[in-house]
C-alpha cells in the first residue's frame, strides 16, 4: 500500500500521505517526534520495542488515529493527553508493566477494543467500565482474582478475553452480556462457578480448557449458538452428550482429559469439522464416527492405537490426521491403507518410532488451499 510505511525516513518525505505506520520490534527507546507531523495516521504500531515513557507532545493533533498499538514495551503509564484523540477505537497495550490507565479514558467515546493482557493488572481499572463502546476487552495472563458485577454495564462487548487467571467464579451479571460472542476462559484453576454462561445465548465461542469443572451442566446445550467448544485439559472419561446436542458446533477440543472411549453419537453431530482427541487414552474409533460427514481435521496423536482405526478410510472429507505418539504396527499399515490415504491427503509421512520397537508415527497433514480452520 502507497500509504503504509515500515520505515521512519521514508515516510517522513510525504507525511500527509501516512495513513499506517509500522515501526515494530525496531529498538525504539520513545515515540519518534516524527509522528507528530503525520496528521492524517490513522494506525500506529511500535509493539515490541523499548519504549518506557510516551512524550504527550508526540501524540499531539493525530486527530485521525484509530488504532494505537503499544504492546511490548515497557510502559507503567500512560498520558493524559490520549483523551485528546477523538477518533481512537483500538488501543493495545499487551506485555506492558502496566499497573493503571488515566481516569480519562472513559472520555474516549470511540474506544471499542482494550487489550490489557500480560499486564501487571490485579484488578480491571474501574474506568474500563465506563467505556460503554467496548466491544473487545483482553485481561490475558494477568492476576485477576474476579470479574467485577460492573461487568453488566459493558452490554455491547463481543470479545472477553480472560485465560491464564486465577478467577474463583463468575458474577452473575455475566449473563447480561447478551451481545457476547467469545468467551475464553482457559488455564484459570481456580474456577468454579461457571453458571452464569448459560445466559450467554449468542455465545459462538468457548474456551474452557483446564477449568476444574467435575460435571458438565445439562445447561451446556442450551447455548445453541455455539460453533466452538474446548475443554482441554478437564478430567473426563468420554466426551459430555450434552455437547453433541450442540447443533451448530463445528470445532470441539478434549485433549489431555483422560477420555477412554468415544460414543457413537459423535457422529451426529452433522456440521463437526475439528475433532481434537490428543493425548488421551483411546484405542480405538465407533463405527459411528463415520457419520461425521463434513469432519475435515482430526487429532488423535499421543493416544494408545495399535492400528491406523479403519473409521478414517469413510472420511472421505479429511484434510489432516495425525496420529502421532501412538504405538501403531508397522504391518497395519497395508498396502490398502497406503493407497487410500494418498487420495484423501497428499502427504503421507511414515517413520520408525524411536522406541525401535516394530511400531510406526504417521503424520498426515494437508493445509489443501481454500481450507482455513
Amino acid at each position: 500500500m502507497m500509504d503504509e510505511f515500515d520505515d521512519l525516513a521514508e515516510a517522513s518525505k510525504s507525511p500527509d500521505g501516512v495513513r499506517v505506520l509500522r515501526l515494530e520490534d525496531s529498538g525504539l527507546l520513545s515515540l519518534p517526534p516524527a509522528i507528530r507531523h503525520f496528521r492524517n495516521l490513522e494506525v500506529l504500531s511500535v509493539a515490541g520495542n523499548q519504549i518506557r515513557r510516551i512524550n504527550p507532545e508526540t501524540l499531539a493533533g493525530l486527530s485521525k488515529l484509530v488504532v494505537l498499538h503499544l504492546s511490548g514495551n515497557h510502559l507503567t503509564d500512560l498520558p493524559m493527553e490520549l483523551a485528546d484523540m477523538p477518533s481512537l477505537r483500538q488501543l493495545f497495550l499487551r506485555g506492558n508493566p502496566l499497573r493503571s490507565l488515566p481516569a480519562v479514558i472513559p472520555r474516549m467515546t470511540k474506544l471499542d477494543t482494550i487489550d490489557m493482557s500480560q499486564t501487571s493488572m490485579e484488578r480491571i481499572p474501574p474506568e474500563v467500565f465506563q467505556c460503554r463502546s467496548l466491544r473487545l476487552l483482553g485481561f490475558d495472563d494477568c492476576h485477576l482474582k474476579e470479574l467485577p458485577h460492573a461487568i453488566a454495564g459493558l452490554k455491547n462487548l463481543h470479545f472477553l478475553w480472560l485465560k491464564g487467571n486465577k478467577l474463583r467464579s463468575l458474577p452473575a451479571e455475566l449473563g447480561n452480556l447478551r451481545h457476547l460472542w467469545i468467551l475464553d476462559l482457559r488455564d484459570n484453576p481456580e474456577l468454579k462457578r461457571i453458571d452464569p454462561i448459560r445466559h450467554l445465548a449468542r455465545l459462538e465461542r468457548l474456551f474452557l480448557d483446564g477449568v476444574p469443572t467435575r460435571r458438565f451442566p445439562q445447561w451446556l446445550g442450551d447455548l445453541r449458538e455455539l460453533t466452538h467448544l474446548t475443554l482441554n485439559k478437564v478430567p473426563m472419561r468420554h466426551i459430555p452428550r450434552v455437547a453433541m446436542t450442540l447443533p451448530k458446533l463445528e470445532w470441539l477440543e478434549v485433549g489431555h482429559c483422560g477420555i477412554e472411549r468415544i460414543s457413537g453419537s459423535i457422529g451426529k453431530m452433522s456440521r463437526l469439522r475439528h475433532l481434537g482427541l490428543g493425548d488421551n487414552m483411546l484405542q480405538s474409533l465407533p463405527p459411528g464416527l463415520c457419520e461425521a460427514k463434513r469432519l475435515a481435521s482430526l487429532d488423535l496423536s499421543d493416544n494408545q492405537f495399535r492400528e491406523v482405526p479403519p473409521e478414517i478410510q469413510s472420511l472421505r472429507r479429511l484434510i489432516h490426521l495425525s496420529l502421532v505418539g501412538n504405538p501403531i504396527r508397522a504391518s497395519s499399515v497395508t498396502p490398502e491403507l497406503k493407497e487410500f490415504l494418498p487420495r484423501v491427503l497428499e502427504k503421507v509421512t511414515v517413520w520408525p518410532s524411536l522406541r525401535n520397537d516394530g511400531t510406526v508415527h504417521i503424520q498426515l497433514r494437508v493445509p489443501r488451499a481454500g481450507h482455513m480452520f
